[in-house]
């Protein structure tokens, strides 16, 4: 691999990651949730949900099913709905 090829998917997963954040943050808006009572649903702290929801934050395998759970989604559909804002 090349170093513009590795720095492309930087760019690419970057962009990934903040449309993940985004679908997270208009489901939690779609369900009438505040940024704590997400955080209480998954046992994830809100500091970390607000970051996350920011794209400041890489979200974790482990923290994508807890929020999908929370969010009442699939995980799978928590990837597709940030795949979707791409």
């Amino acid at each position: 691999m090349t170093a513009k090829v590795l720095v492309d998917s930087d760019l690419e997963a970057s962009r990934f990651l903040k449309c993940v954040a985004k679908a997270v943050a208009s489901r939690r808006t779609e369900l009438g949730l505040s940024q704590q009572e997400l955080a209480a649903r998954s046992g994830l702290h809100r500091a970390y949900i607000s970051d996350l929801e920011r794209g400041a934050r890489n979200i974790s395998l482990i923290n994508t099913y807890k929020l999908a759970l929370a969010l009442e989604l699939s995980p799978s559909r928590l990837i597709d709905l940030g795949e979707s804002n791409m």
